[in-house]
């Protein structure tokens, strides 16, 4: 029974996955948003990030985050347009993602908070 008992404690105990919306809205901007000005908030904020950015379309922007020589990996896709963005995720590698129950390791979500936010910031304080 204490065998059992410690089993369940510990896989509670070091469970990395928590909740997510594979696709976040971004911080609410002035309209109407300058698109320019906003893909180079996006790009400033991925390269403070180390994100590769992998492709560029019009209004579209997919990114690579890679950790531990590749054994992590995270994409996106950074949509954005008139009125916002958002931060969609496109896969990984390793982070424990579970589409059905939205769940996904605490390291990818805390690296999207962060991302959005130095959008925003970005954003905010070019001319």
């Amino acid at each position: 029974f204490f065998a059992l008992f410690l089993l369940c404690f510990t896989s509670v105990m070091y469970s990395q996955a928590i909740a997510f919306e594979p696709k976040q809205e971004g911080y609410v901007l002035q309209e109407p948003v300058k698109t320019d000005k906003l893909a180079n908030s996006i790009r400033l904020a991925l390269v403070t990030y180390d994100w590769m950015i992998t492709e560029e379309q019009d209004g579209v922007i997919f990114a690579k985050y890679e950790k531990s020589n590749g054994l992590i990996v995270a994409n996106i896709k950074i949509s954005y347009d008139k009125k916002a963005y958002s931060i969609e995720y496109v896969d990984s590698k390793n982070l424990d993602v579970n589409l059905k129950k939205k769940v996904i390791h605490r390291n990818y979500v805390r690296w999207i908070n962060n991302l959005n936010k130095v959008i925003y910031q970005n954003y905010l304080t070019q001319a």
